[in-house]
């Protein structure tokens, strides 16, 4: 009986320890002839073929079986068993010459000369290319992977066959008189041009790393997993800016520094619920960068010094390490500024969150996105991981994942309070710093207006959804009353008028009755046809006009409230209101004076016709007991807001508990 195939996991994890088995079993030996065989690789260069061995052949063996179908561990894998490779065979060489066997350290000299470079070359392009996920940050960046992997082929192949005599770094001179074992006549050409292309790739590859965290969220996953890379990064150049001041601890910090970088990807890429990092990030690139440029200029100033005086002495050392920390001292506010800007934003820079979130406004093309491009805007200015704009309506844009507990900001607009902001602090800060609200404030005033307009353009999407369903109300209404009354009742006059015309000669007595019926059928259509026109606009408006048509309205309401009409509105601009505005003024005043008699149990009712600001404004005043606070709006409420709505005006309603209401409304003078 056959076993069953293994699966492909299986298969690539069985590989995966297999490689990594292989390059421990290389390193042993690289120590092994540390000690045993003369001339082969001690001191830096043993440390340096050690640390890239385990760091990217261990933790990258480790990530690919981990992670199979991950391209990264793959490669880190083999970009260690590049240097594992090229380091044991170099120890080879040193050992076949002690025992005589030109051949075999010729030929082992030649492979050790060229199996190093994708161990150097991979890291730095396609790793950092393909970090986290094992695909570019977009399409724009997929023509670099077969970039860099021509730059990688052409420096292996350049190595590989150009000359010794034709190479940068000549042979030792235990391999003076060695020759490759395969050699091309101008194959240094590869060489020259693949420099210039792995510094392109290089460069590329360090940008792709830049642009994903800038495009990362704050607080997400691929944030936590980038800032691993950046931690490690930043340790790299400090632990080499170290051994580049402490020659005697050169070796082994260059070892520790070497495996910074494959630690920190194993541990992004195998770690869920990373820590959070950015406030370590914070001070680290900081003072990382101010290391770096102490460094760089104390080289300098030994490097004068030697040249003025010939030596450097202690003293002298000294002096250019104050000098050096003296000099780059004002450095410091720039580089924070900088991190700020990377880590936390525009918190620093007003004006520059201002504008993001202008320019993230006027990229919203429908009422609908604008909620979420402020919460967008917000996110991606201050770098938090969340952030959600609400209006007083109801109305919500969210960006972002929530993380914890959120800090509100109200909105107002015009004195009014329109709506919330809630953002979400960055991970592992219990809240918003005193710049962090300094900004919010002033985001606050251009989300308010956002918010105002999101909710005008919500109630004007409503207004207009109710006019057409009001107007297709009344369509059928209309349609109900002529076809089911008044169109049968005139069909069954004319049937009778008919059934009448033969009575006539024959018993006009009957014919007499008939058409009394047919008279009253007649008298009681006409009075249906009354009916309708009324119900469509109010009749005393066209008889009496604005002012006269309330009065008659309130006079209907007896002596029982003291209802008192003011009309300040010359009698020719009456005459000539727009019937919409004409209609709607007298609904909403004859609603607002029966709301305040029925529920509000006044003894005076006042009602104010005037033209202010070119508007027609109406004011309904009483002095009853007011609404409570909490009241919810009734079917007759929301009809005077829509009535006022329709027209393209507004309405207001303040009132106090005890101390009565004042209706105010406000309609153009001209519909449009």
């Amino acid at each position: 009986m056959s076993r069953p195939a293994p699966a492909p996991s299986t298969r690539a994890r069985v590989l995966a320890g297999a490689l990594t088995g292989l390059v421990l079993g290389l390193v042993a030996w690289c120590v092994l002839a540390a000690f045993v065989v003369d001339g082969a690789p001690v001191g830096a260069d043993l440390m340096r073929g050690l640390a890239g061995s385990l760091g990217f052949g261990v933790l990258g063996g480790l990530v690919a079986g981990r992670r199979p179908r991950l391209p990264l561990g793959w490669l880190m894998l083999a970009a260690g068993v590049s240097t594992a490779v090229s380091s044991s065979l170099d120890a080879l060489a040193y050992w076949a010459l002690g025992r005589g066997d030109g051949d075999l350290a010729e030929a082992a000299y030649w492979f050790a000369g060229w199996t190093w470079a994708p161990g150097y070359l991979l890291p730095v392009t396609l790793v950092l290319l393909l970090f986290p996920d094992g695909r570019p940050p977009s399409r724009r960046w997929r023509a670099v992977v077969p970039l860099s992997w021509t730059v990688v082929v052409m420096a292996t192949a350049g190595w590989a066959l150009t000359p010794y005599d034709r190479q940068d770094f000549p042979p030792p001179p235990a391999f003076a008189d060695a020759e490759p074992l395969l050699a091309v006549p101008g194959a240094e050409l590869l060489l020259t041009a693949a420099l210039p292309l792995f510094l392109v790739c290089a460069a590329a590859s360090v940008a792709s790393v830049v642009v994903r965290w800038r495009g990362a969220e704050p607080g997400s996953h691929e944030r936590d997993q980038l800032s691993w890379l950046v931690l490690a990064a930043g340790v790299l150049a400090g632990l080499l800016a170290f051994a580049l001041v402490t020659p005697g601890a050169g070796p082994g910090v260059i070892a520790v520094a070497f495996l910074a970088v494959p630690l920190a990807l194993t541990v992004a890429v195998l770690r869920r619920g990373l820590w959070q990092l950015d406030l370590v990030l914070d001070r680290s690139l900081v003072y990382g960068g101010l290391t770096f440029a102490v460094v760089l200029v104390y080289a300098g100033l030994v490097w004068l010094a030697g040249i003025f005086t010939g030596s450097v002495g202690p003293d002298l050392r000294v002096a250019a390490v104050i000098a050096a920390a003296v000099a780059t001292a004002p450095l410091r506010d720039r580089l924070q500024l900088g991190v700020n800007r990377l880590l936390y934003g525009d918190r620093d820079d007003p004006e520059a969150a201002m504008a993001r979130l202008a320019d993230r406004l006027d990229a919203a093309t429908h009422p609908a996105d604008v909620l979420p491009a402020v919460a967008e805007g917000v996110v991606r200015t201050l770098r938090v991981p969340w952030a959600e704009v609400e209006t007083s309506r109801g109305a919500r844009g969210a960006a972002g994942t929530p993380s914890g507990p959120a800090v509100d900001v109200p909105l107002h607009y015009q004195g009014r309070e329109v709506g919330t902001m809630r953002v979400a602090p960055r991970a592992g800060e219990s809240g918003l710093g005193a710049r962090e609200l300094a900004v919010l404030e002033r985001l606050a005033r251009q989300a308010a207006v956002a918010a105002h307009a999101a909710a005008l353009s919500e109630d004007l999407v409503r207004s207009r959804e109710r006019l057409v369903l009001s107007r297709e109300e009344e369509r059928r209404r209309l349609r109900r009353d002529l076809h089911d009354d008044l169109g049968p009742t005139l069909a069954a006059t004319a049937m009778k008028l008919e059934s009448t015309r033969d009575l006539v000669a024959r018993d006009p007595e009957a014919a007499v009755a008939a058409l009394d019926v047919a008279a009253e059928r007649l008298r009681a259509s006409v009075a249906g046809v009354r009916r309708i026109v009324d119900d469509l606009r109010p009749p005393s408006l066209d008889g009496l006009g604005l002012a006269g048509a309330l009065q008659e309205q309130l006079d209907q309401f007896g002596d029982s409230v003291d209802l008192c009409l003011d009309v300040r509105v010359p009698d020719e601009l009456l005459r000539t209101l727009p019937a919409a505005v004409d209609v709607a003024a007298y609904r909403i005043a004859s609603e607002a004076v029966t709301n305040a008699v029925r529920h509000a149990r006044p003894t005076r009712v006042d009602v104010v016709l005037e033209v202010v600001d070119d508007e027609l404004a109406l004011t309904v005043t009483d002095d009853g007991t007011g609404m409570p606070a909490h009241v919810r709006a009734g079917v007759g409420l929301e009809s005077v807001h829509h009535r006022a709505a329709e027209v393209g005006g507004t309405c207001a309603i303040h009132t106090r508990p005890g101390a009565g209401t004042v209706l105010a409304a406000r309609l153009p003078l001209e519909t449009p």
